[in-house]
This record gives structure tokens, sequence and C-alpha cells, in this order.
């Protein structure tokens, strides 16, 4: 009876630790959430403000919401054409990334052969490269190309740059797919181009999420090479137009806060478009695991 009561009591003890930590968990998370959204939301409610109202009460809604500001920041500031340069460069950097690197990964994962571990820790060292080292070489190239000032100076290096990542991640989900799928493929007579297209790439759909949610954001946000192998404002990306906005446009606080709404207004609608499969990608392996 003792031992039983003993135990009961540890039982519970134990119950009220896990209770403690849960709720300790939630604190953190919840303080986690505020220290994220506060500064958005201050932001949102900044870019609907003018000046006087801004420096007068900055927390506070405005008393007079200027929408005018959004149109002003697209069409004065030339955000939009900066939007539409970001929205191209990232778009084919992205599917250029996606296109080489499954391919890439596919034969990493499937294929054994002398030279393919060597390959991969090839690949793997250009996550130990940092994007600024490359600066005065990248320049001379882009320059020798004549590409230097078009928005392929920006292309080419994010491709390059992001693939390291793109490789290591999509080739370790694919080794986690059973090869009795893909035997099963060639068995029916598929090719490996239809084995790869018809059966890796559609079960590969969280990884490539992912990929393309995580190197969008890298290239979205891109500011350095920008600065440096752009020279037209017609070829501005976003982070660059809205520098450039902010020195030309120092007082008009309201539209550089629409400016930068704008600006975060893709990477929000692609994370909730694709917010299951990148949340399938991240935990696919702890879970195989």
């Amino acid at each position: 009876m003792a031992n039983e009561i003993l135990a009961g009591a540890g039982a519970m003890r134990n119950r009220h630790g896990l209770n403690t930590v849960a709720f300790l968990s939630q604190i953190v998370l919840v303080g986690a959430a505020a220290a994220t959204l506060i500064p958005m939301v201050w932001v949102l409610v900044s870019s609907l403000k003018d000046n006087n109202q801004i420096f007068a009460a900055s927390f506070s809604l405005p008393r007079v919401w200027h929408f005018e500001n959004y149109a002003r920041a697209w069409v004065v500031g030339n955000i939009g054409s900066c939007f539409l340069n970001s929205g191209l460069v990232s778009l084919v950097s992205v599917l250029g990334i996606l296109y080489i690197a499954a391919m890439a990964a596919y034969a990493l994962a499937r294929y054994q052969f002398r030279l393919n571990f060597a390959l991969y820790t090839y690949f793997l060292m250009g996550l130990m490269i940092p994007w600024a080292s490359n600066l005065l070489p990248l320049f001379l190239t882009l320059k020798a190309i004549r590409a230097y000032d078009t928005l392929w100076a920006l292309i080419l290096p994010y491709v390059a740059f992001e693939l390291p990542f793109a490789i290591f991640i999509l080739t370790g989900f694919m080794k986690t797919i059973p090869g009795e799928l893909e035997e099963a493929a060639l068995i029916d007579g598929g090719s490996r181009w239809i084995v790869f297209t018809r059966v890796i790439l559609p079960l590969s759909k969280p990884a490539l999420a992912t990929v393309a949610v995580l190197t969008f954001l890298d290239v979205w946000n891109e500011y350095l090479f920008a600065l440096v192998f752009l020279n037209n404002p017609a070829k501005f990306t976003l982070p660059l137009g809205l520098a450039a906005f902010q020195t030309a446009r120092v007082a008009q606080y309201g539209v550089i806060m629409a400016g930068i709404i704008i600006s975060v207004i893709p990477v929000l609608i692609l994370y909730v478009l694709l917010q299951k499969q990148v949340i399938k990608g991240m935990t696919a392996g702890a879970l195989k695991g």
C-alpha cells in the first residue's frame, strides 16, 4: 500500500512538472509571437498615418486614415517597378534552383558511383562560403560576360549560392523515399526520367516547397548583390528601391512604411499557400528518422 501511495505521489509530481514546463513553453512561444507581430502591426498602422500622427502618437490608431500612402509608394516612390523586378528575379531564381537541385539530388540519392560522396561533400562546401567574399570576382565576371547592371547579374549568383542548401535538403529527403516505389515503376516499363518526374518529384513536394519558400525569402530580401551589381534605377529590386526611397524621402515615414508592407505581402502569400507542405518538409526527417 505504501509503495502504491509513493508511486501515485511521484506520478502527480511528474504531471505537475510536465504541466509547469508546458505552461512555461507556452509563455515563451507567446512572447516570441508578440515580439514578431508587434513591430509588424506598428509598421502597418504607421503606414496609414501622416508624419504628424506618427510623431504625436506612434502606437495609436490613425485619426485620419491615409490609404493614399500606398499609391504614393507604388507610383511616386517607384516601388511598383522594384516590386516587378524583385518578382521576376525571385521567380526565375527559385525555378532554376529547384530544377537543377532536384536533378542533382536525385542522382546523389539514388545512384551509387565512385565519386558520389566526394561530389556531395563538394556541394556542401558551398554552404561555408560567405556571399560577400565573392563580390570582387563576381563583379569582374559579370562585367566580362556583359551581365552587369542587368537582372541576370542577380539571378545567376543567386542560383549558384542557393544550390548547396537546396541540394542538401532535397538529397536528404529523397533518401527517405522507399526504393521499392522506384523499382516498381521501372518494372512497369518506366524510364529513369519518368520515375523522376512522376514518382520522385510528387513525393518530394514537402521538401520542394520548403526549399522554394526559404530560397525565395533569401532572394527576395537580398540587398548586397543588388547594391553592387545594379546601377540603373529601372533595374532596382525592392530592398534597393526601399533604401533609395528612404534616402530620397526621409520625411515621408508613412509612405516608407507603406512600401515596407508592400514588400512583405508576397512572402506572406507564399507561406500561406505552402505552409502545410513546408511543415511536412521540416518534420519529415525527424518523423522518418
